[in-house]
C-alpha cells in the first residue's frame, strides 16, 4: 500500500520558509551577488603594481600588490602568486560589503560595474559607501537617472590625497568610471576628460575638483559661497601667452597684476606704454611689517602689489617709461630674476620710441640694501646707477 505524504510535516516547513522570505527585503530577492571577475582583479592589480617585500605608505604597511600587512609580516616576501592570492582574500571582505550595500537598497549592476566599484573599494576602502557621497547615493536613487558627466564626477572626485589631486589617482577613477558606464575594461577614460581645480579662497564650494569631457565647453561653472560677500567670477591661477597673444590689448593689461596670480607670464607679447604705477592701489602697511618680520618699514605706503606672485616675466615686449615702485622694491622680485625676464625689452613700440625703462637699475645692489640681511651681487663695485626710494 502507498504511504501519504506527511503534509504535516511539510506545512511548518512551509511556513517557515515563507517567513524567512518575508524578513527579507523585497529588493534583495531580486538582486544578483557577484564575485570580483577575473578582468576586474587584473585591474586592480594593474594599478596597485607587485612588490614582493613590505613597504611602507603613508604610515602604512603592505605588500604584494597593495594589500595591508605588518611590517614584521612576510620576511621573506612574496611571490606574484601568493601576491595575487592575499589580493583574492582581502577582495572577500571587500565583496561582502558591496553586495550588501545593493541588497540592501535592491540595486542591479552588471559584473563590469562591480567590479568597477571593487577597484575603487580595494584602493579607497569602503568610505565611499555613505549616503552623503554622490556616488553612493546616485546607486541608491537609481543611476540611470544621472548623466555621463555627473557619474564620472561622481566617481573621479576620488583623486586626492590629501588636498592634493594626485594624476595617477585621476587616472584610475576615469578608467573605472568609464568601466562602470560603458563596461569596457581597456577603456580610454583618462583620455575622454580633464579637470579644473576650484580654489574658492575662503568660499564654500561643494566640491573643488570638477572633470569636464575634452574638446567641449565648461558650461555653467560652480559658484562659491561666502557670508556677506558676494561672488564675481573665476580667474586661472596661472596666466601665460604664445607669441602674439596679446596683440589686441598693446597696453599694459593692468587687471593681470590686480589678480594676485601666482604665475604671471606675458613675455613676447608686444605690449607697449609704461607699467601702471597703482598710485591708487592698497599700500604696505605698518601691520603688514609686523606679520612679515622680513619686511623692512621703508615699504610701509609702496602699493600692495601681487603681493604672492612667486613667477613674472615681462621681457622681451616694447614697454617704455619707469619702472614703478611697487615693481623695483617688491618683496619677490629677485627671484623673478628681473635683469633676465623683467627689464629686458626689444625693438620699438609704434610711436618708434626704442623699448626699455628709463630707470633700469645697473644691478640689484639698491634692492639687497633696501632689504637688510640680503647680501649683494659679488664683485660690482663700480658706480651704480641711480635707482633711490
Amino acid at each position: 500500500m502507498r504511504k501519504r505524504a506527511p503534509f504535516k510535516h511539510i506545512l511548518p516547513l512551509a511556513l517557515c520558509l515563507g517567513l524567512i522570505l518575508t524578513l527579507l527585503p523585497s529588493a534583495a530577492l531580486a538582486v544578483e551577488t557577484f564575485t570580483t571577475s577575473d578582468e576586474g582583479a587584473a585591474l586592480i592589480m594593474e594599478y596597485e603594481d607587485f612588490r614582493a617585500m613590505p613597504y611602507s605608505d603613508n604610515g602604512k604597511w603592505y605588500i604584494g600588490y597593495g594589500t595591508l600587512c605588518e611590517p614584521e609580516d612576510f620576511p621573506g616576501g612574496v611571490s606574484e602568486w601568493e601576491a595575487e592570492a592575499l589580493l583574492r582574500e582581502k577582495l572577500v571582505e571587500f565583496e561582502d560589503v558591496v553586495n550588501t550595500l545593493l541588497m540592501d537598497h535592491g540595486i542591479s549592476v552588471s559584473q563590469a560595474q562591480f567590479d568597477a566599484m571593487m577597484s575603487m573599494t580595494y584602493n579607497l576602502g569602503t568610505q565611499w559607501i555613505n549616503e552623503d557621497y554622490r556616488f553612493c547615493s546616485y546607486l541608491i536613487e537609481g543611476i540611470w537617472q544621472y548623466s555621463e558627466q555627473e557619474v564620472v564626477n561622481a566617481i573621479a572626485t576620488w583623486c586626492h590625497q590629501g588636498s592634493t589631486v594626485r594624476e595617477h589617482l585621476v587616472d584610475r577613477r576615469l578608467r573605472e568610471a568609464f568601466l562602470f558606464l560603458y563596461g569596457d575594461y581597456d577603456n580610454d577614460g583618462a583620455e575622454r576628460y580633464t579637470y579644473i581645480n576650484f580654489s574658492p579662497a575662503g568660499g564654500k564650494l561643494e566640491n573643488t575638483t570638477v572633470f569636464y569631457p575634452v574638446g567641449l565647453p565648461y558650461g555653467d561653472l560652480p559658484v562659491p559661497e561666502m557670508a556677506g560677500r558676494s561672488f564675481l567670477g573665476w580667474y586661472t591661477n596661472t596666466v601665460e601667452t604664445k607669441y602674439g597673444g596679446l596683440v589686441e590689448e598693446q597696453g599694459f593689461p593692468r587687471r593681470m597684476i590686480e589678480w594676485d596670480l601666482d604665475t604671471l607670464v606675458l613675455s613676447v607679447t608686444y605690449l607697449q606704454g609704461p607699467l601702471p604705477k597703482m598710485d591708487d592701489w592698497e599700500k604696505y602697511t605698518e601691520q603688514d611689517i609686523i606679520d612679515a618680520d622680513t619686511l623692512p618699514r621703508a615699504l610701509i605706503g609702496t602699493p600692495k602689489v601681487m603681493p604672492h606672485t612667486k613667477r613674472f616675466a615681462i621681457n622681451l615686449n616694447r614697454l617704455t617709461g619707469e619702472l614703478p615702485d611697487w615693481l623695483l622694491y617688491h618683496p619677490a622680485l629677485d627671484w623673478w630674476v628681473p635683469s633676465v625676464l623683467v627689464f629686458t625689452q626689444e625693438g620699438k613700440d609704434a610711436s618708434g620710441t626704442l623699448a626699455g625703462f628709463t630707470n633700469e637699475p645697473a644691478n640689484m645692489n639698491y634692492y639687497y640694501e633696501f632689504y637688510e640681511g640680503y647680501k649683494k651681487d659679488p664683485g660690482t663695485e663700480e658706480e651704480e646707477e641711480e635707482t633711490t626710494k
